[in-house]
C-alpha cells in the first residue's frame, strides 16, 4: 500500500494524480509486501527517497527525467520506516505531476518491479581485412 502522512498540503492532491494513473485511490496494491510512506518533509531537496538498495538508482533516474534534484536518502535516520519519499512544499505546490510520477516509481521500485539492468554500451568493433601486421609480408 501507499500511505500518505495527513497535514501536508497538496498530498491529497498528489493522491487523486496517482489514483488518476494507477487506479485504486492512488493507494497502491494491498497484495504487494513493501508499503511506501509519502511524506511531507523538507531535506533541501524537492525530492528525497529511501526505497532500499537501489535508492540511489531511482533517484538518479528520477532527477534526469523529471529535471530536478532528487536525492537518496539514505542517511535520514529520524524517519522511521524503512520505504519512504518526501516532496517539499514548493514541488507539491507547484509541479503535482512530478510528484506523483517520482511516487508511482518509488512504489514500484521498492516492490521490485523495476529491474535495474547495466546498460553497457555495445561498441562495434572494425573489421580489418586483411589483418595488418608489420611482419606480414606476401609472396607471389
Amino acid at each position: 500500500m501507499i500511505h500518505y502522512a495527513p497535514g501536508y498540503v497538496g498530498l491529497a492532491e498528489i493522491r487523486q494524480l496517482v489514483g488518476s494513473i494507477t487506479g485504486n485511490e492512488g493507494l497502491g496494491n494491498g497484495l504487494l509486501p513493501i508499503d511506501l510512506q509519502v511524506l511531507g518533509k523538507n531535506f533541501g531537496a524537492p525530492i528525497v527517497l529511501r526505497i532500499g538498495p537501489n535508492s540511489a538508482l531511482l533517484a538518479a533516474f528520477l532527477e534526469v527525467k523529471l529535471g530536478m534534484e532528487v536525492v537518496s536518502g539514505a542517511e535520514e535516520e529520524d524517519i522511521a520506516f524503512n520505504h519512504w519519499i518526501t516532496l517539499d512544499k514548493e514541488i507539491r505546490d507547484t509541479r503535482k505531476n512530478a510528484c506523483a510520477k517520482a511516487i508511482i516509481m518509488a512504489y514500484l521500485a521498492c516492490n521490485d518491479f523495476i529491474q535495474w539492468a547495466p546498460q553497457v554500451p555495445q561498441v562495434p568493433q572494425p573489421i580489418v581485412w586483411p589483418p595488418f601486421s608489420p611482419t606480414l609480408q606476401f609472396h607471389p
